[in-house]
């Protein structure tokens, strides 16, 4: 089994959806698939509930299903070890606040199967700043002199993400 700490997962992954197949590749479909995870999607239900996502023949059920079980022991865990599966600091900038963007904008999308619950403030706060951060653009990267500060934010920022994809999927799962 793949360390998701040692091994990068993004490339292999997007590459097998293919180029153009998903906008946002690898970081959207994990963003999906955190969010119907959050959404109380079960394994036994996972190719119902993608179906009206209309995934790419490159989304292969066997992808899609050991993408969606390392998502969810991650967030059953008691370890926080969920992560976003983005592309690796040694990448371009723009590629990762790209993916990023496209990330958030996955999640987004799966929670309109949001079960029918009040969510606590803080969560709502979050899913209302992860549509914001859908908005993101690739921009040129930071000028040398703003590299360190553009890179500590973007740190904060998955970390931001990180944090309340785990409040929101804890809160949705605290009666079960």
């Amino acid at each position: 089994m793949l360390d998701p700490k040692s091994c990068d997962l993004y490339a292999p992954i997007d590459e097998a959806l293919g180029a153009g197949d998903l906008p946002g590749g690898a970081a959207a479909l994990h963003g999906l698939l955190a969010a119907l995870v959050c959404c109380g999607t079960t394994a036994d239900t996972l190719q119902d509930d993608v179906r009206p996502f209309d995934l790419p023949e490159s989304a292969s059920a066997i992808l899609i299903e050991g993408l969606f079980a390392r998502i969810e022991r991650e967030l059953i865990g008691d370890e926080y070890e969920f992560s976003l599966l983005l592309p690796d600091e040694d990448q371009d900038f723009p590629e990762r606040l790209a993916a990023l963007a496209h990330w958030c904008r996955g999640f987004v999308l799966g929670l309109r199967e949001l079960p029918e619950q009040p969510l606590s403030s803080e969560s709502q706060e979050a899913i209302g700043d992860f549509q914001r951060i859908t908005e993101l653009a690739e921009d040129d990267p930071p000028p040398p002199d703003e590299r360190e500060a553009a890179e500590v934010q973007m740190y904060e920022v998955q970390e931001y993400v990180r944090i309340g994809v785990m409040l929101i999927h804890a809160e949705l799962h605290a009666h079960a």
